[in-house]
């Protein structure tokens, strides 16, 4: 019955969704996920790319399940009214701003948990030849928290309708994990090590302050 229930008026979709924004978007997303194991095969040869993707596929499991858990049940709540002024948008903001924080902590605390389970799995579940893997699994859970951490602040920015400021917002957090990730790999495979897992920082020096300075602009308009 629902489904054959039409609504009086129909919801229309911004002119923004019609353009490349969230196709260039879509296609930063895609680069972000791999540029890490691309710039590892470049820069330490393909073996080392090889353990770091073993490192990636057992990382990053729990903080992005934790994520898409944590997105999928608070969208309808942030979705479900469209803040009409600058109070409620502050209030949304801290609401963003409270989930972003408790998935960082937790899926942190993921990353941790799995880094120090993993070395206990070799023999009975990973083979001794990948032990060269373990030094990157804390890393790459970091690098995954850091990347999932920056959807929430695009999700704030659709709540609010301000779509077109998910390009600067998205894509300056996405060149920041990217050209961080390969200078310190230049500097090298300890250094590449350590950025990955300081990177959770990123969308808290980044996607955050430029999300809300568009909510902030909302008010001036």
């Amino acid at each position: 019955g629902h489904w054959r229930r039409r609504a009086a008026s129909p919801e229309v979709l911004p002119a923004t969704f019609d353009g490349p924004l969230f196709v260039i978007l879509a296609i930063a997303g895609w680069v972000l996920a791999g540029f890490n194991r691309w710039v590892v095969a470049w820069l330490f040869g393909v073996e080392t790319a090889g353990y770091f993707t073993l490192a990636a596929n057992i990382a990053t499991i729990a903080p992005s399940m934790l994520g898409t858990v944590m997105l999928q049940y608070l969208q309808p709540l942030w979705f479900s009214h469209v803040p009409a002024n600058a109070s409620e948008r502050r209030i949304l903001g801290r609401k963003v701003d409270q989930a972003a924080l408790l998935y960082a902590g937790g899926g942190l605390l993921c990353a941790i948990a799995v880094a120090f389970i993993t070395p206990r799995l070799v023999g009975p579940l990973l083979s001794a030849r990948y032990v060269s893997s373990l030094a990157f699994v804390l890393a790459a859970g970091c690098s995954t928290v850091a990347i999932t951490t920056g959807f929430f602040y695009q999700i704030l920015l659709l709540a609010v309708r301000r779509e077109r400021a998910c390009g600067p917002v998205d894509l300056l957090g996405a060149a920041a994990l990217v050209t961080g990730s390969f200078i310190s790999a230049l500097a090298g495979r300890e250094w590449f090590i350590r950025w990955l897992i300081f990177s959770p920082l990123v969308p808290w020096l980044v996607n955050r302050p430029l999300a809300r300075r568009a909510l902030r602009l909302i008010a001036a308009q």
